[in-house]
């Protein structure tokens, strides 16, 4: 008998996983609708979809941060990232699965950066370094913030602008409190942890947003299908 080949073996029970969770969700969803009574199924789906794969995102990057021992350092610059991600925009993977693995792999490398920028203890150096992000990073929101939203046309293009607005708010309050930090508590470790993740977090956000940024995404997802992720 011929042996079953592992890795469609393996795609099997991914599928199948795929379509029990699909299901709970859709009838989470039903249930919702019935209750709320909002018709827009389909919008409830993928709310419901987006949250259990944001959850499935952080349970495994903080399982294995953990493991690493840059916890705090991984989870800090996850935040600081989607918090720019979801009025920005940004290169994504094909699949919520390739999604996880390469994202979980980038912050874990962040985290290990970040780690080693917790030691400088220069306020200059945290203030320059700050500034310096922020500036890209104003600038690469207003250049290359997305113009769709969840792949369907903006409604104006005054909602374009009014998101990338919110993204800018977004950014400076997180450089506010940098800066802050910066300059108040410089000496303490937690502070700098705090800065160093949440730098290594928007400075990988900005870098997502630019035609350089897709173009590393694309290579990864194409090396990932190739391994059949």
């Amino acid at each position: 008998m011929r042996p079953l080949n592992r890795p469609i073996f393996l795609n099997i029970f991914k599928i199948i996983e795929v379509i029990n969770m699909s299901k709970v969700i859709h009838n989470f969803a039903q249930r919702i609708s019935r209750e709320t009574g909002n018709n827009e199924t389909g919008v409830i789906v993928f709310g419901l979809q987006s949250l259990a794969s944001l959850i499935f995102n952080y349970v495994v990057l903080a399982v294995l941060s953990y493991f690493l021992q840059v916890f705090p350092h991984t989870i800090i610059a996850a935040l600081a990232s989607s918090s720019l991600r979801i009025f920005s925009g940004g290169s994504h993977a094909s699949s919520s699965l390739r999604c996880t693995i390469f994202g979980t792999l980038v912050f874990l490398i962040l985290g290990r950066i970040a780690v080693t920028l917790a030691f400088f203890t220069s306020t200059a150096f945290f203030l320059s370094l700050g500034i310096s992000i922020a500036v890209l990073a104003t600038a690469a929101i207003f250049k290359y913030g997305y113009a769709t939203t969840h792949k369907k046309p903006l409604n104006s293009y005054a909602h374009g602008i009014k998101l990338r607005t919110i993204a800018i708010t977004v950014l400076f309050a997180w450089l506010a409190v940098i800066l802050y930090l910066s300059y108040f508590y410089i000496l303490s470790l937690q502070s700098r942890v705090f800065m160093a993740s949440a730098l290594t977090g928007i400075a990988w956000h900005t870098f997502c947003l630019t035609p350089w940024g897709h173009k590393v995404n694309q290579i990864a997802d194409k090396q990932m299908q190739k391994l059949r992720l």
